[in-house]
């Protein structure tokens, strides 16, 4: 589903301003990365920037039983790659699994989830839906390979996600709310979580 002019309608003025002189650098055959051209063309969407933990975790370590009954098998180091990991085997292996957001996203219209790691996109993901919730239904817990980094999170709402993505993936993008590239200002931010075109 291509970027159409409601995604960018929905988006901040300072957003759409950055486009607009974009656009303009770009008619002047001046290089550019957020013109409308070139965004369509990377396949990109509103979506959220989720940024993994910086250093390694030490988690209650879950597994889902085939009852649905949540077990406990002791403690385990997790880092921001492993993490990733089992959301993009999660989405291969079963179609799609819930991503846990901080905040309520479920009013915000958001068509993508990228994960990166160190300031690099490393999974892009299409949004299915997103629910407002403190919890996660069991049957959803149960299409994770590892639900560990999941019921380790606090949440007040959570993505479904499908259709990963791991190669040719844009690298940089513009924050909703700044109207600048994430690498200049969003990213400088402590929010995991960062409204990104």
């Amino acid at each position: 589903m291509p970027l159409t002019l409601d995604d960018i309608k929905g988006m901040s003025a300072a957003l759409r301003e950055t486009i607009n002189e974009e656009n303009f650098k770009e008619a002047f055959g001046i290089p550019t990365n957020h013109s409308y051209k070139q965004i369509v063309s990377q396949g990109r969407l509103p979506a959220i920037a989720a940024r993994m933990i910086s250093r390694p975790r030490e988690f209650s370590v879950f597994s889902i039983g085939k009852s649905g009954n949540i077990i406990l098998n002791g403690r385990g180091i997790y880092n921001a790659n492993t993490i990733a990991q089992i959301f993009i085997d999660s989405v291969r292996q079963n179609g799609q699994a819930p991503y846990p957001l901080s905040g309520d996203w479920s009013n915000i219209s958001v068509k993508q989830l990228y994960i990166f790691i160190s300031g690099k996109a490393v999974a892009r993901f299409a949004i299915k839906s997103i629910q407002k919730s403190t919890q996660i239904p069991v049957h959803e817990l149960q299409k994770l390979t590892d639900p560990t980094p999941v019921l380790n999170s606090t949440f007040k709402s959570y993505a479904i996600i499908t259709d990963v993505q791991t190669v040719d993936l844009p690298q940089d993008f513009i924050g909703n709310y700044s109207g600048k590239s994430v690498h200049d200002t969003a990213f400088k931010g402590s929010s995991p979580l960062v409204h990104i075109l």
